[in-house]
């Protein structure tokens, strides 16, 4: 795996590849899976919870006013669901100590 700042998703193929002995054909099918599971899930209004990771939940935001920075101009921001990610206790501990 090379320095990068991000991860990819062959990145991960290749640590199952290395670590766990899987073939770079099974471990490419297994990381799809799983990011298809979770999209899945996401897309039919379910929350995500991973263990010791963390959990994806989406918000219903209302509709509400909103000015443009560049003109001022007031205009009402329509309404929309985001998805948020929140860290696990023990995520948010390993961050604090520096990993």
């Amino acid at each position: 795996m090379t320095s990068k700042k991000t991860i990819t998703k062959s990145d991960l193929t290749e640590i199952l590849y290395n670590k766990i002995g899987y073939t770079k054909q099974f471990s490419k099918v297994l990381v799809n899976d799983i990011f298809f599971t979770i999209q899945d899930k996401l897309q039919n209004g379910q929350g995500v919870r991973i263990s010791g990771f963390g959990k994806f939940v989406l918000r219903d935001k209302k509709k509400r006013k909103g000015r443009n920075p560049q003109t001022g101009e007031s205009l009402i921001i329509k309404p929309r669901r985001v998805l948020t990610f929140r860290p696990s206790l023990s995520m948010k501990t390993k961050f604090k100590r520096g990993l």
